[in-house]
């Protein structure tokens, strides 16, 4: 007999945009990828450095395939997610992506700066775009990555999660 796999939730892709909330963000975005460094994006669709740095993170999750899963959540309000929808496919992003459920996105900021605070990497988000964090195998913050990045950036964070050790 063999053992059997925890049951993870299905990931939404660029084809559709599931709704998240600060209640279930950590079931239904960080834990599915159980055993991978992931790397959360958040960023909105009138957010020209977000749009700039989304192909990058495209590009690594690619590379990284085996280690790293990225995922991205739109802080548009719920109203706009098809437009945050077509900005996804029309960079031609094929990885999960889910909309904040309500209009109001202070839950989620709470919910960040609470998860830095209790894995020491303290960073206080302020609902600025884009901002990234990298969640280690186990699903602890990594490392928060406040304003845009370069691939390069990026790469050295993803390559020191990857790194540490299991």
């Amino acid at each position: 007999m063999t053992p059997s796999t925890p049951k993870k939730t299905p990931t939404p892709t660029t084809k559709e945009m599931a709704a998240v909330s600060d209640k279930d963000y950590a079931d239904v975005v960080v834990a599915p990828h159980e055993g991978k460094v992931v790397v959360v994006n958040f960023w909105a669709s009138y957010c020209l450095p977000c749009l700039k740095e989304i192909p990058n993170l495209q590009a690594l999750a690619t590379e990284h395939a085996k280690d790293v899963d990225v995922v991205f959540v739109s802080t548009d309000p719920p109203s706009g997610a098809a437009h945050a929808l077509a900005q996804l496919a029309r960079r031609k992003i094929e990885l999960a992506s889910f909309v904040v459920e309500n209009d109001d996105p202070e839950p989620f900021i709470a919910l960040i700066n609470a998860q830095g605070k209790a894995s020491g990497k303290e960073s206080s988000w302020g609902g600025e775009m884009p901002y990234t964090v990298v969640y280690s195998r186990d699903g602890s913050v990594f490392q928060k990555m406040p304003g845009a990045h370069s691939k390069e950036e990026f790469n050295a964070a993803i390559a020191a999660a990857v790194a540490q050790k299991k």
